[in-house]
């Protein structure tokens, strides 16, 4: 059995210093490529995910890996490590100070630890598996608010998603605060679990954006599963994340709209 704890340590480390290594393009010109219906890379994407991908290698050769760039190169592992070494790269590419490095550790696509970075803050989120949540050692919970008092982060996908004023998303923005729409979602998924966020909502975003976040949230003590209340997979069409009576109520909405 692997010692999720220690892994945990060592992939904080290596998300804080790709974090760092992200900063050192912060202000370099970047060379700015299109990706099919999946956003943009620059070269601190790629540089990134090379670094994380070493030093994880180093750890445990044996483990699989699921990176942004590079694909699924897992090889049917049951263990894979799951990459976005750079979440929120069009923020990162106009100097919007919103992005993060986002590591996770699958065993059967069930995440059993996750690291979010966020190398602007410097805050580095944790959680393993049945060991709570944490937010640079210091223990983290899910909200309490009122649904009135929420404030939700929102992500749109790249492909084309057909959205009505029926959608349970637009229809939402009437019963709480306000909504934000950051542009980075394994971050998102970090300020759920420690409270800045009452919850987070989007449809068909990928794998890696969210199998260390929605750890962090159902470790945090809140709940992380698709708009009809089923589990979330590598293949999964939406996402609802947050305190447990927030995310029963927009999945009841969502059942009452559909």
């Amino acid at each position: 059995m692997r010692d999720l704890n220690y892994l945990m340590q060592c992939a904080g480390t290596i998300a804080h210093d790709a974090g760092d290594l992200l900063l050192d393009f912060w202000h370099k010109p970047l060379i700015i490529e299109q990706k099919p219906q999946a956003g943009i890379v620059t070269q601190a994407d790629k540089a990134s995910e090379e670094f994380i991908i070493q030093k994880l290698s180093a750890l445990d050769s044996s483990i699989g890996f699921w990176a942004e760039e590079r694909g699924d190169v897992s090889n049917n592992s049951e263990w894979c490590w799951v990459i976005d070494p750079l979440d929120g790269t069009t923020n990162f590419a106009c100097h919007i100070p919103y992005f993060c490095v986002s590591i996770a550790l699958t065993h059967n696509n069930i995440p059993q630890l996750g690291v979010i970075y966020n190398p602007i803050t410097r805050e580095l989120f944790t959680a393993y598996k049945g060991g709570g949540a944490y937010c640079n050692g210091v223990a983290i919970k899910v909200s309490k608010r009122s649904l009135a008092d929420c404030v939700v982060g929102i992500c749109f996908p790249y492909v084309e998603t057909p959205y009505g004023w029926a959608d349970p998303i637009i229809l939402s923005v009437w019963h709480v605060m306000d909504i934000r729409r950051m542009g980075a979602a394994a971050l998102d998924l970090a300020y759920v679990a420690a409270g800045n966020f009452d919850a987070t909502f989007f449809r068909r975003i990928a794998w890696w954006d969210i199998a260390a976040g929605m750890l962090l949230v159902q470790e945090a003590g809140g709940k992380a599963i698709d708009f009809n209340g089923g589990p979330l997979t590598p293949d999964y069409q939406s996402l609802i994340a947050g305190e447990p009576f927030f995310v029963d109520w927009f999945c009841q909405l969502v059942k009452e709209h559909s």
